[in-house]
């Protein structure tokens, strides 16, 4: 294995990492292309030292979270959603404090003014029922769902 900060070759293979890359995985995952498709470093260690692939809805996890430490005994295979609970994706609750702590403070401001948007009415154009949508949404919402959305397409065709 040849290492250097942003490169390291395993088995012929030079695997880099783009430390000038505005995206988490480009600048601290090693990744290289292989027969046109994109493979993880710490993928490739896995796949080679088991002498399979990972199964699909598994993720390779780094057990102590250092994504520069590809060791084998530092990889855990485990699936998508356990692999997501143990770093916190909290996402589908925006105004949760907990969840706050993870974003930069730019995007807290955004979250949480979606999440305490101003509602507006709005009529549906199929059912005439009116529902409630957030300000920014309400020159472009015209239906209640996706039901009445396909309805009024069908009828109007």
């Amino acid at each position: 294995m040849t290492e250097n900060k942003d490169s390291i070759t395993v088995d012929g293979i030079t695997f880099k990492r783009y430390s000038e890359s505005k995206q988490r995985a480009g600048s601290t995952y090693f990744r290289a292309k292989v027969c046109g498709k994109t493979v993880y470093l710490h993928v490739y260690l896995w796949e080679r030292d088991h002498g399979r692939k990972v199964p699909k809805g598994f993720v390779v996890h780094h057990i102590n979270e250092d994504s520069s430490d590809n060791r084998p005994e530092n990889f855990q295979l485990m699936t998508r959603t356990n692999h997501r609970k143990i770093h916190g994706y909290k996402r589908k609750h925006p105004g949760n404090p907990e969840t706050l702590r993870q974003y930069p403070d730019a995007w807290k401001l955004s979250i949480l003014s979606r999440a305490n948007a101003p509602k507006v009415e709005v009529i549906c154009l199929e059912c005439k029922n009116s529902f409630k949508v957030a300000h920014s949404h309400a020159k472009t919402t015209k239906f209640c769902s996706p039901r009445c959305r396909t309805r009024f397409y069908r009828h109007n065709q």
